[in-house]
């Protein structure tokens, strides 16, 4: 790969975008899950950032 150029940057974009896009989507459905489970409890009312980051990790460590 290292006789062509830019062959080793494309290889290595074509790994580490899927490995990106899953990290993302699984913070984002456990930080949309930890919301809405908030607000479930608070009846509505929105969280303190306390209440956000652990009912985020709790839900990072379920997945």
């Amino acid at each position: 790969m290292k006789f062509i150029p830019g062959l080793g940057s494309i290889a290595g974009g074509v790994m580490t975008a899927p490995a990106a896009s899953a990290i993302t989507t699984a913070f984002g459905e456990a930080y949309i899950a930890a919301l809405d489970s908030l607000f479930v409890l608070n009846k509505g009312e929105p969280p303190s950032p306390q209440q956000v980051l652990k009912e985020f990790q709790k839900w990072i460590r379920k997945e």
